[in-house]
């Protein structure tokens, strides 16, 4: 049965900040929704002794942050390659102890580093071809819907050209990318990440041209991967209104994911007694 949405409930979520992960969590179970971000439970983790690739994610964010933060302009792939050793280094030492205490984790470090010897070379090619990343972890904003939402996006590159700037989205991904190189602006449609973040963008920074939004590939192929969509900005800023609409509605309950293959990996299934 739908849990339905009181005053309380309906006046709480209008006061609520919607992020990327937050729509899509409601997009694919509005009832995980409800745990987490209007209950706020916070979702159990098994404790691990390896480096989840989360932890992979964040700390090869923090590194790189910090390579190109410098303002420092390469073109030897192998003096950035070092670089970016030494940041994810020193952000490995400071903030994942369990890279000291655990040699399996210590070893998976090694053996991703081993790799991004081939990003080095990737980043090279393409600050060749003109494009520099200047905004890094960069905070965006806008009123859309009755609601506020927010992001941070990993990357923006800006290249200039024509007398324009132009800007490509990048989220960094640590993961296996299939399922994920193209949108379809439909009834089943789930990811909002990089959407929003350019919907964002273009509300903030009118003055840029953004080509593209994509996925850079940090596990297998390390190259950016560009998102074909299946609609027009304009598609998707209907959707993401039609499903604003829905989490502000009280005609719309929070209900549990008919796809029980989310629930194998979602730390509420107990809860909610699919597990």
């Amino acid at each position: 049965d739908a849990i339905r949405k009181d005053e309380t409930v309906l006046k709480y979520i209008d006061r609520m900040t919607l992020t990327p992960y937050k729509l899509s969590t409601y997009r694919r179970c509005s009832y995980k929704f409800y745990l987490a971000h209007i209950k706020n439970l916070e979702e159990p983790v098994e404790i691990s002794g390896a480096l989840e690739a989360m932890d992979i994610g964040n700390l090869l964010h923090r590194a790189l942050k910090d390579v190109y933060d410098s303002g420092k302009q390469f073109s030897d792939a192998g003096r950035l390659y070092e670089k970016i050793r030494e940041a994810v280094t020193r952000e490995a030492e400071d903030g994942y102890d369990i890279i000291k205490i655990s040699p399996h984790a210590a070893f998976e470090l090694d053996v991703i580093m081993d790799k991004m010897y081939r990003f080095a070379e990737m980043e090279v090619e393409r600050f060749g071809e003109g494009w520099r990343p200047e905004m890094l972890e960069y905070s965006l904003k806008m009123d859309l819907g009755g609601v506020s939402l927010s992001g941070r996006v990993d990357r923006i590159d800006i290249r200039e050209g024509n007398g324009k700037k132009h800007a490509f989205v990048i989220d960094y991904k640590f993961a296996n990318l299939s399922g994920m190189k193209s949108l379809r602006y439909d009834e089943n449609f789930s990811g909002f990440q990089l959407p929003v973040y350019r919907l964002m963008l273009n509300n903030s920074r009118p003055d840029l041209d953004i080509e593209g939004i994509g996925y850079y590939d940090l596990k297998d192929k390390f190259k950016i991967v560009t998102v074909t969509e299946h609609g027009t900005a304009e598609d998707f800023r209907a959707l993401l209104e039609k499903v604003i609409g829905e989490i502000r509605s009280a005609d719309h309950g929070f209900i549990k994911t008919d796809d029980l293959r989310l629930c194998m990996y979602c730390g509420f299934a107990t809860i909610c007694g699919r597990r």
